[in-house]
Parts: structure tokens; sequence; C-alpha cells
């Protein structure tokens, strides 16, 4: 009797690692990673698409709207770029790599927008 409890407790946990994995795996394949996958493939307006809901799911997301910053830049639109970079900023922690690049985004769409005005 004691080996058939052990043996449910077994199946019991490794169901539980295997739920928790398949979230893992499910939140890693979202729109967030959709976008990655669409902007290295050159698709800059699907990808925008897919951070937008990104960060519609998640709006302080920093990462999100980084990258919405980048596809923004790629279609040429500087204006909603900046807005996106500022929007990271806010968002991610002043010790990530990507915060300071948002920054640096961010202040070249200004200067751009600046030469286009």
């Amino acid at each position: 009797m004691a080996r058939a409890s052990m043996a449910r407790l077994g199946m019991s946990v490794l169901l539980s690692a295997s739920l928790a994995m398949s979230a893992f795996v499910g939140a890693l394949a979202g729109p967030l990673a959709d976008g990655q996958t669409a902007y290295k493939q050159a698709q800059y307006a699907q990808a925008a698409k897919l951070f937008r809901q990104a960060a519609a799911q998640n709006p302080r997301d920093g990462r999100a709207h980084f990258y919405l910053g980048l596809a923004y830049s790629r279609l040429e639109r500087y204006g909603e770029a900046k807005a996106s970079f500022e929007t990271a900023v806010n968002h991610l922690s002043p010790g990530d790599p990507l915060a300071a690049k948002a920054r640096g985004n961010g202040a070249l769409m200004a200067r751009i927008q600046l030469r286009q005005n």
C-alpha cells in the first residue's frame, strides 16, 4: 500500500512539473516571441502588430514597448517609435541594458523627427 501511495505521489509531482513547464513554454510562445520572429524575418508591420498585442496584454512589460519601438522605427513611424522607447524606459529597471538602448533610440528618433520638420 505504501508503494501505491508513493507511486501516486510521484505521478502527481511529475504531472505538476509537466503542467508548469507547459505553462512556461506557452508563455514564451506568445505575441512577444512571435513579434521577435516576425522582426527577424523583416516583417515589420506584423512585428509591430504582435508587439502592440504584447504591450496590451502586459502594459508594464518594457521589453514589449522596446521592441515595438524598433518595429516602428523600421516602418519609419518615428514619433510612435520615440513614444514606445520612452514607455520602455519607464518600465525597465535602470540597470537593464535595454533601458540604456531605449534611451539612446528615443533620442535618435527625436533627432530624426527634427530633421524631417
